[in-house]
């Protein structure tokens, strides 16, 4: 948070038509030279104000099967749909207009170029 990835990974999530997941690692809790109750007070704030749903792992076993585990939903969710891929500039024309029988994604490409820090 102190260097501001967290808000620059915030806003690439949110450009996206998927649900945003924040996934936090806690294993060995110690000092993240943040004041007492701010990292706290962002996961309410990312979850309540940004919709976010934030995962918190406590080992890397945790988050490994957590991974695991939204690979899998992702499989699931998108196997049995077409996925049909727009450039940026097109799919907010599109985002919504998915059916149950398919799903408008931005190219990763397109995705990428536009979330790059610059």
């Amino acid at each position: 948070m102190a260097d501001g990835r967290f808000h620059e990974q915030k806003y690439r999530l949110t450009q996206t038509k998927l649900q945003p997941v924040y996934l936090i690692e806690s294993y060995g809790k110690g000092d993240w030279g943040l004041a007492e109750g701010a990292l706290e007070r962002a996961v309410c704030n990312t979850q309540i104000e940004n919709g976010f749903l934030v995962q918190e792992t406590l080992s890397i076993k945790e988050t490994c099967a957590y991974l695991t585990f939204m690979t899998r939903h992702l499989k699931t969710t998108y196997e049995s749909k077409t996925i049909i891929g727009c450039r940026k500039a097109d799919w907010t024309n599109f985002k919504d207009a998915g059916t149950d029988a398919e799903a408008h994604l931005m190219f990763f490409s397109d995705f990428n170029d536009f979330s790059v820090k610059k």
